[in-house]
């Protein structure tokens, strides 16, 4: 199962996606990059494995890049593939 870490207070510089790319791959297998618009500062790099995510977080955060501290989080996923469907109505009107 995949897992993502939101990485931020990152510098305003020139090719910041691959240069936080470059930094996270050591950690394991990136599946995706995702930076929010041009201006803004912070990137959710998402990882292959749980692990690899949790060792990104214990290692980067606080690195200092460009002069400045990055913050590194795990990030809450909405993971649907077990979710159970449900009607809008309000619980007390569901036909049981």
């Amino acid at each position: 199962m995949s897992s993502t870490v939101r990485v931020s207070n990152l510098p305003a510089q020139p090719n910041t996606v691959e240069t936080v790319q470059q930094l996270f791959e050591s950690f394991g297998n990136i599946l995706q990059l995702t930076q929010h618009s041009s201006s803004s500062s912070y990137i959710d790099v998402q990882f292959q494995d749980i692990g690899d995510a949790q060792e990104a977080v214990n290692n980067m955060e606080g690195f200092e890049l460009f002069g400045k501290y990055l913050h590194v989080s795990k990030i809450k996923e909405n993971d649907d593939s077990n979710a159970v469907q449900h009607d809008k109505k309000p619980v007390w009107e569901q036909e049981q």
